[in-house]
């Protein structure tokens, strides 16, 4: 991650020039005095003490060191910084040994260590604080993002999973409820079969008791069971609602008839759903701080872990794409903008003649070149047409090898895909390929076989007519049959024709415009 920018190294050489000068202070203080001759060799009683420089220069020594290795560890960081920062201090403490005790002078290397350890110390503190607040708005942005993916509102999503559950188990009564800032159960979302016997929430014993049944349920982090009897003549089950290994609240069902075990596959997926519906809402209603790092503020740690337990839900909550793929009947295969294959179901393994391990090693094209033909002998055409303009490309393949006729369709598809302005256009950023082969070989079966039907049928009811009609009009030209006679065998031609004629329009109207 690139961390670097001018106004960040002005910032990291403004904090290394106060720890150098903070480290002067303190040197002019006397505070380092102790550490200071633990790195000079003293001199001998009766001997002059050791040089010093001028405090000037001193000055202008430790905030230079400090400065230096602030600019260094901004623009190396702190772990590249340490075997040529950790060389440079051994260095200086030998020369620092050396010269107090061959030319009694002190090269204060201990106020300039300990600048350069406070400068790299704050540094490194300011380069930690610029990824932090980077990832927390990142964070920030994915999981606000989650919203233009739900098309209902979190109240209106626990109400449908109560219907639910209403509809499948005997349920007079189901309450959602919450754990508030205090770890307290309040209810967010409750259904009752009837409107008889509701419950006061806030007075009614009978609810205190409930709540304490959830309570168990949530410390446990197992369903409670209270028989019908034990409370009043209804069965009440508790189920905590977990998230990310994580309590967010409790399920409340309030049922006519005993609990069947068996549902509790049933109620553990549609808990799962409630939870994730919970956090996600209350993680809204927190707004991530990115004044403070993480690691220090737990407040910020404690939303940034809510913000990626949204992003986990709705990942989980999003896997049913493959597997509503994997069920379909065409066949369908996802590639990323680069080629590489994301998925392919079974019916597209099929209609390319390919195994799993053959496609987990194709690519887009390699998929593609299962399908040439005289009309589809160049896919990366067709490739290349669609990111250009951005439409589909749909062709009809036949294969007379295998006697199979397949419909191939590439497309693009886009953030929000046919969805108002997010839609297909140019403004939507693209986001992979869809490709969907249909095989349509016994659907052209049929329209051969209906259109072959259709001629015959047109055939033998055409021969007949015809050649009643000839016969007719051989007749009237008989000049031995009397006028009567042919008058009357002309009307009949002509009325059977025209009965036949509109029999023929209404039932093959294709064959008699031919």
């Amino acid at each position: 991650m690139k961390t670097f920018t001018w106004k960040s190294l002005v910032i990291s050489v403004f904090l290394a020039l106060t720890a150098g000068l903070a480290t002067c202070a303190f040197w002019r203080m006397g505070l380092i005095d102790s550490l200071q001759s633990a790195f000079v060799v003293q001199v001998a009683r009766g001997e002059a003490p050791l040089l010093s420089p001028q405090p000037w220069l001193g000055l202008l020594l430790i905030v230079a060191i400090s400065a230096s290795a602030g600019f260094f560890v901004s623009r190396a960081g702190a772990r590249r910084s340490f075997v040529v920062l950790g060389l440079g201090f051994l260095a200086m403490c030998g020369a620092s040994l050396v010269t107090s005790k061959y030319f009694k002078v002190d090269i204060l290397f201990a106020p300039m260590a300990l600048g350069a350890l406070g400068a790299t110390f704050v540094v490194q503190l300011y380069r930690l604080w610029l990824i932090d607040s980077v990832l927390t708005n990142h964070l920030a942005e994915t999981a606000a993002r989650t919203d233009t993916l739900e098309a209902s509102e979190a109240q209106a999503r626990l109400m449908s999973g109560l219907k639910l559950l209403q509809t499948i188990l005997p349920l007079e009564e189901s309450v959602v409820c919450q754990q508030n800032e205090n770890g307290q159960l309040v209810p967010c979302a409750r259904l009752r079969a009837g409107p008889s016997g509701s419950l006061d929430t806030n007075r009614n014993a009978l609810w205190r008791k409930l709540i304490q049944v959830c309570d168990r349920a949530v410390e446990t982090g197992e369903i409670a069971r209270v028989r019908a009897g034990e409370i009043d003549e209804l069965e009440s089950i508790a189920i905590p609602l977990r998230h990310e290994q994580r309590t967010v609240g409790a399920l409340l069902l309030r049922l006519r008839e005993d609990f069947d075990q068996s549902d509790r596959g049933l109620l553990s997926a549609v808990g799962g759903q409630l939870a994730r519906n919970l956090q996600r809402e209350d993680a809204r209603k927190k707004k991530l701080d990115g004044n403070l790092p993480a690691f220090i503020s737990a407040r910020s740690s404690g939303r940034r872990l809510e913000a990626f337990d949204v992003i986990s839900g709705v990942l989980t909550e999003h896997r049913f794409g493959a597997q509503v793929l994997a069920e379909a009947a065409d066949g369908y295969a996802i590639a990323y903008l680069d080629g590489t294959l994301a998925y392919v179901n079974p019916a597209m393994l099929w209609a390319a003649r390919m195994n799993e391990f053959e496609a987990q090693k194709a690519d887009l094209f390699g998929l593609l070149d299962r399908f040439r033909t005289g009309v589809f002998d160049e896919p990366s055409i067709a490739v290349r047409r669609v990111l250009q303009s951005g439409e589909a490309y749909e062709r009809e393949l036949t294969f007379a090898g295998r006697d199979q006729i397949l419909e191939l369709r590439i497309a693009l598809a886009t953030e929000r895909n046919g969805n108002g302005s997010n839609g297909n256009g140019g403004s939507s950023d693209p986001l992979c390929f869809a490709i969907r082969v249909c095989d349509v070989t016994r659907m052209k079966q049929f329209e051969q076989l209906k259109s072959d039907m259709i001629s015959l049928m047109s055939h033998e009811l055409r021969t007949p007519l015809t050649s009643i009609n000839g016969f007719a009009e051989l007749l009237t030209l008989d000049e031995k049959i009397p006028e009567e006679s042919r008058e009357l065998r002309s009307a009949m031609g002509m009325v059977q024709m025209e009965m036949a004629g509109p029999a023929i329009r209404s039932v093959l109207p294709s064959a008699y415009a031919t």
